[in-house]
């Protein structure tokens, strides 16, 4: 690897770990497409059923690796590596798992399997799959379609939020809703810009988690 542009790389990753937006950007610009590539070519992609969603996963494992490294050799290798090691997992979880529409639809259900079941669908999820797409005409009714949408994702995000402690709530909700970055954070909260970054990561992955324990890896997964 060319020693010039591994140094460049490695300013961007500590402008990166001071919250530096752009060079979070370049960084990003530099190895989204390179993890996409490699992804779509791993021996596991056919079994995994939502690649891109797992692409961006594994940027922001990347992401994470470089608030506690730098480039030494070859950043081939290190994003290499990250994508290998999630594609496997992912792959491997995916295939012996069945896709999220199948459940939903077990409108059969007996007394007893309900009483079996954890938890149990709220009356709307049987309307969402039954019919709630689609007008008495025949047409699809779009405005009813937006409100049931709303009403599962509400609830699903809701039930997920409620496993983060209050600091992983507030930090999500200062980092991407109040588009504060990680040094202004760590400061709320009395911390270092890299506590404040592995909170975000800690509580997107209890998020993604619990998604994924209703088998929702897309919005696609939602409606």
């Amino acid at each position: 690897m060319d020693p010039n542009l591994r140094k460049q790389i490695n300013v961007w990753i500590f402008q990166l770990r001071g919250g530096d937006k752009k060079a979070e950007q370049k960084l990003y610009e530099r190895y989204y497409k390179r993890i996409q590539l490699y992804v779509y070519k791993n021996v596991w992609a056919p079994e995994i059923k939502d690649l891109e969603n797992l692409v961006a996963n594994i940027w922001l494992k990347l992401k994470d690796w470089f608030m506690q490294h730098y480039i030494e050799k070859s950043e081939q290798t290190v994003v290499y590596n990250q994508v290998r090691s999630l594609c496997r997992s992912v792959g491997q979880k995916d295939k012996h798992e069945p896709t999220y529409g199948r459940e939903p639809l077990k409108t059969h259900f007996s007394d007893k399997e309900e009483k079996k079941d954890d938890e149990p669908l709220l009356p709307i999820h049987f309307e969402i799959f039954e019919k709630i797409f689609i007008s008495k005409s025949g047409h699809v009714n779009v405005v009813e379609k937006e409100v049931t949408f709303k009403a599962r994702f509400y609830y699903l995000l809701s039930k997920c939020l409620s496993f983060l402690n209050d600091r992983q709530r507030n930090v999500i909700n200062w980092f991407f809703y109040h588009g504060y970055n990680f040094v202004e954070i760590g400061r709320i909260i009395g911390t270092s810009n890299v506590t404040a970054g592995n909170e975000c990561r800690k509580a997107l992955e209890n998020l993604r988690r619990c998604f994924n324990r209703h088998n929702i890896h897309s919005v696609e997964d939602l409606i």
